[in-house]
């Protein structure tokens, strides 16, 4: 399988797939950094469900855990770009304003 022996190679995993238990944890190799963004909502269980099989503290050097991990991080560059974009939208109202003051 491609999947598992890019795994079983990598230094860094980063997973989004949003398919649970798609990746096995024995594919970890030792001291491996674990990124994972695949959150999932199981119905069955009523919980989040992560891209990986199991825990990984037992395994990765570092990992986000799920839920909690990166989630936080979304919502903070979320509202950053939001207030950007806000910024953005002030400054090109004040320089339209400008420019028919100008004109008159």
């Amino acid at each position: 399988d491609k999947l598992e022996s890019l795994v079983k190679s990598a230094d860094i995993v980063v997973s989004c797939a949003g398919s649970p238990k798609l990746i096995k944890s024995e594919w970890i190799q030792e001291g491996t950094d674990v990124i994972n963004c695949g959150t999932t909502f199981d119905y069955h269980s009523n919980t989040l469900c992560s891209d990986f099989d199991r825990d990984l503290a037992s395994v990765a050097n570092k990992y986000s855990p799920v839920p909690g991990g990166v989630g936080p991080l979304s919502v903070a560059f979320l509202l950053k770009n939001v207030v950007n974009a806000a910024q953005e939208r002030v400054d090109n109202d004040a320089n339209e304003l400008t420019r028919k003051i100008q004109l008159e």
